[in-house]
């Protein structure tokens, strides 16, 4: 898993918790960094990305990735669900809604329905 998310606590709480789940994880800050790591080949078999950041954000970076990846599923995470992100989902096979503060009951719903 590809966790792509600025804030460290989120971020070291998103690694811990896969890997409790039995998922082999890594975390970059921004989405420019999550798509030079899989251009340069990073195996990921599921992207958890984060809405709200600098840079391109999670939209630019959702976007990137859909052109790069179309098959590489992505769960979107954010604090904030609104229109704008449901919006994302519906526009994006393979994206799926999970939102903020999550637990690790509901993200590992999340991974089993994507079978990974």
């Amino acid at each position: 898993v590809l966790v792509v998310d600025d804030d460290d606590l989120v971020m070291g709480s998103a690694l811990a918790i896969l890997e409790v789940l039995g998922h082999s994880a890594e975390g970059v800050v921004s989405g420019e960094k999550a798509l030079a790591k899989l251009e340069e080949g990073y195996p990921a078999d599921v992207v958890l990305l984060d809405v709200n950041m600098p840079g391109m954000g999670g939209t630019g970076t959702l976007t990137r990735l859909r052109e790069a990846f179309p098959a590489l599923p992505v769960l979107l995470a954010t604090g904030r669900v609104d229109q704008g992100a449901l919006d994302l989902v519906s526009a994006n096979a393979g994206v799926t809604l999970l939102p903020k503060p999550y637990s690790i009951g509901e993200l590992k719903d999340r991974l089993d329905a994507l079978g990974s």
